[in-house]
């Protein structure tokens, strides 16, 4: 009796567990990459478990109260601090989720209020936070803000971005003092980007997967259409994104402090923060 029981109890685990869905790139096994964990999406997405799909991002009140402090820090020395907290693949694009996403604890309500919850903390300590997840969001899956199979953003999500952090730069009191350098930004035709992530997945996959293929621009100082963009400073002489060193008299210089997301070439970020 005790034995019929366990077996009927054990065939209805197996009838409600959910079956994973078919993979449209023949893909198998790719939440058991001991490297990547990653689930398969709709059109064609891919979604990393653990960067993507989690739902704890740690963000504590320590830190928070660090960064208002380093905030300050700066500010007393003349440079203002702004923080861009860059949102995940899967809040930015809901949509093509999965129905296993939900297995793997992921809620787009929650996930969307703690990225908020990370704004609102900040700006609570004086910190300049920008929140591009209103910007991001999307269901358009023609033009999306991130790569299909890269957690990377396309140069479409770059601009959307620039254009975010550039207007909120330019609603600062201290702007109204700076002269700025005028930039022209124009595509050079796609372009594919190197994507460790897709070289990853692809050898749990029988099919090719989605190219990480975006449209590149090129962004120069209209002034001079042969000078190169340095937004970093590494050539010589430096160039000034924002202010006119050479008639002003003093460098008003943006340091861009970023990752992956904001050094990549094919995306162009910081040609488009430049403009």
């Amino acid at each position: 009796m005790i034995r019929s029981f366990l077996l009927a109890a054990a065939g209805a685990a197996l009838l409600t567990t959910p079956v994973l869905a078919d993979s449209a790139f023949g893909c198998k096994h790719l939440e058991d990459n001991p490297t990547l964990p990653s689930v398969e999406g709709k059109d064609g997405f891919f979604f990393r478990i653990f960067a993507d799909l989690r739902m704890q991002h740690p963000f504590t009140e320590e830190v928070t109260t660090l960064m208002g402090k380093l905030s300050d820090a700066l500010k007393a020395h003349g440079t203002t601090m702004m923080y861009v907290p860059i949102p995940t693949k899967s809040v930015t694009l809901p949509t093509y989720l999965p129905a296993e996403a939900a297995l793997f604890g992921f809620d787009e309500t929650v996930a969307s209020r703690v990225y908020a919850d990370q704004i609102e903390r900040l700006r609570a300590k004086n910190v300049i936070a920008v929140d591009l997840l209103t910007t991001l969001k999307t269901t358009d899956g023609n033009d999306p803000p991130f790569f299909r199979s890269d957690f990377h953003w396309t140069s479409t999500g770059a601009r959307k971005a620039a254009e975010e952090i550039g207007g909120m730069i330019k609603a600062m009191p201290d702007y109204a003092d700076v002269t700025p350098v005028n930039y022209e930004t124009k595509p050079t035709g796609s372009e594919l980007a190197v994507s460790g992530m897709r070289r990853e997945l692809q050898a749990y996959c029988s099919l090719s997967l989605p190219p990480v293929v975006s449209t590149a621009f090129q962004t120069v100082e209209v002034a001079s259409a042969d000078a190169a963009l340095d937004i970093f400073g590494d050539a010589t002489p430096t160039l000034d994104i924002f202010g006119d060193s050479a008639e002003a008299g003093r460098i008003d210089e943006v340091a861009l402090v970023g990752t992956s997301f904001s050094d990549a070439l094919v995306p162009n970020f910081s040609g488009f923060l430049a403009q």
